[in-house]
């Protein structure tokens, strides 16, 4: 598989004082993978705080399977949309390197910059983000989430959905 990834402009998410550029639109172009061919534009949304697929490509490879439903849920665009993302965002450190960036900072902030960061780059579970981010079992950040909450770092959770950087945070 091939990865083509282009972005620009760029787009301040998280805390003040700790916020940090994301690209404010990204494509990603990923061929040599069966069975389509993806062209993905996406574009950063600001009322869901995120980077949001605004158009999708799919093309039969030559002599490939033709472009049905059934196939394409095989395609984890979820999965392609992060992990392409997070690669041009972090250094090769990862979540732990965002972290260790912020040892002198108010680390209730550092998990709502966590947090922010990966809900902005098609993160699917970002409070897991900060676990890993943390070192510790996935599923136990969600004090340190709902804690960001509280101190209005982050938005509301909406059932179903991350909520993002909170309006008029601190």
């Amino acid at each position: 598989m091939k990865l083509d990834v282009t972005t620009s402009g760029r787009v301040a998410v998280g805390p003040p004082g700790l916020a940090r550029p994301v690209p404010r639109s990204a494509r990603i172009v990923m061929t040599g993978q069966a069975p389509y061919e993806l062209h993905l534009r996406l574009v950063f949304d600001e009322r869901d705080q995120r980077l949001v697929v605004d158009e999708l490509v799919v093309s039969r490879l030559p002599r490939g399977l033709p472009v049905r439903g059934a196939e394409l849920a095989r395609v984890k665009l979820a999965d392609l949309v992060e992990t392409t993302l997070t690669g041009e965002v972090l250094d090769e450190r990862g979540w732990r390197g965002v972290v260790e960036d912020h040892r002198d900072h108010d680390q209730v902030a550092v998990d709502a910059l966590v947090y922010a960061l990966a809900h902005a780059l098609g993160g699917q579970r970002p409070t897991q983000t900060v676990a890993l981010a943390r070192g510790l079992q996935p599923g136990s950040a969600i004090k340190r989430v709902m804690r960001a909450r509280e101190l209005g770092y982050l938005g509301e959770a909406q059932k179903g959905r991350s909520g993002g950087l909170a309006s008029g945070t601190r």
